[in-house]
């Protein structure tokens, strides 16, 4: 490797977003969850969480429709809600969910850098 490239992958590894995750749950199609990965490793997420406690746990992720995202991210597979919450709970200090309601507090409306 040469020190260009080296020093190229440390400045990347730098720039991570230590303090931003992603879980999916249930997601059905791979190519979305493909997709997802190609954006975390765009922005600097290191790890994702995938949650299915309906369509079971996969081998591979992302290994034909990601690009090389995969290779970057650390990918976590949990069939359990309560054990998943535990350990994103256990590295992260904020945990955020979405839900389709009339009454949903918007994204663009919440504060991702307060502690």
């Amino acid at each position: 490797m040469t020190e260009e490239r080296k020093q190229r992958l440390e400045q990347a590894i730098a720039l991570r977003q230590n303090n931003l995750t992603v879980i999916l749950e249930n997601v059905h199609d791979s190519r979305n969850v493909s997709a997802v990965m190609r954006t975390c490793d765009a922005i600097g997420i290191k790890e994702i969480f995938i949650l299915n406690t309906d369509i079971g746990l996969h081998k591979v992720w992302g290994r034909k429709s990601s690009g090389s995202a995969w290779k970057w991210l650390t990918i976590h597979q949990f069939t359990d809600v309560a054990t998943c919450v535990n350990v994103v709970k256990e590295r992260y200090d904020k945990l955020f969910a979405t839900h389709l309601a009339s009454n949903a507090i918007s994204v663009y409306d919440i504060n991702f850098t307060e502690r």
